[in-house]
């Protein structure tokens, strides 16, 4: 695949239409230690960007809907499918990009106080609808040692950024083997490589790496907001995944914004690899199949 693929609008027709949650698919990565998912969910908020021209990939589809009413099916599925997950096992951390406070709320009822640590530090200036990356773990499947978020203060291309790095170092509870995960979520540029701030991730994961004597993995999972291709100019290992991850909507193309690095651990390392796409969620499924038909 290359780092783009032009692709043509989505269609009411396509049977996928009316199935998709965000312009984004979920990426899940299996380990020694247990599996690993993200998703980029798709602040509602921001849904009505989707429907500013008739001829943008998403115009003619239910994320273009604003109705209070289709958000709130939206919403739930997508607060049913993570918290079955969690509670089946089937998924044991969680990292979610573009949630909102509502949604974590709302979360936290679904799988009960107590059976899950949710990580979701509110940044300064918190509103109901600002998006914040969290992190679900499953306490029967891991104790946790430490968890914070990270701020970085930046400039890329001749703007104020920050960026925001939630992390959580766990410990598998029967094995005792440890590991740092982190949820990414790079702030965007016109130029599609935020350089500067992919830069500065490398360099919360390096410290958080060196700080524990390169003796556990730091796993960074989320949305980079660029490619595969640049991302593993700030990263030795990238996971990327086997299927188109989003469509920009400003431009008509696929890409796979949505992957993993890793800085794993010297001596012994959970072995993470990228999961297919029949192991995510149905609407995550109906994204990469649709991106893949709609390769001009």
């Amino acid at each position: 695949m290359s780092a783009f693929s032009p692709i043509r609008p989505f269609e009411k027709k396509d049977p996928v239409s009316s199935k998709l949650q965000s312009d984004h698919c979920e990426v899940a990565l299996k380990t020694s230690l247990g599996t690993i998912n993200s998703w980029n969910i798709s602040n509602p908020a921001y849904h009505k960007f989707f429907a500013n021209d008739e001829s943008q990939v998403f115009a003619q589809t239910v994320l273009a809907d604003t109705n209070i009413d289709v958000l709130n099916v939206k919403i739930e599925s997508q607060l049913e499918t993570i918290a079955n997950r969690l509670l089946d096992g089937a998924v044991n951390i969680q990292v979610i990009v573009e949630g909102y406070e509502t949604f974590y709320e709302k979360l936290a009822e679904k799988i009960g106080d107590g059976e899950f640590h949710l990580l979701a530090e509110k940044p300064e200036g918190w509103t109901k609808t600002k998006n914040i990356t969290g992190i679900v773990v499953d306490n029967s499947k891991f104790s946790i040692r430490t968890s914070a978020v990270i701020n970085v203060d930046y400039q890329e291309e001749g703007r104020d950024s920050v960026l925001r790095v939630p992390y959580v170092h766990v410990q598998e509870v029967i094995s005792r083997r440890e590991m740092i995960v982190v949820g990414v979520h790079v702030p965007g540029t016109a130029s599609q490589y935020p350089e500067k701030g992919l830069s500065a991730l490398a360099k919360v994961i390096d410290g958080l790496w060196e700080k524990h004597d390169k003796k556990v993995d730091v796993i960074g999972i989320g949305d980079f907001n660029s490619t595969p291709e640049n991302v593993a100019k700030h990263f030795k290992t990238v996971l990327e995944p086997s299927y188109w991850t989003h469509a920009n909507p400003r431009f008509a193309a696929a890409s796979k914004y949505d992957m993993a690095i890793v800085r794993e651990a010297e001596q012994e390392s959970s072995k993470p690899e990228m999961l297919p796409s029949d192991a995510l969620s149905d609407a995550s499924r109906a994204l990469a199949k649709g991106l893949e038909l709609l390769i001009v």
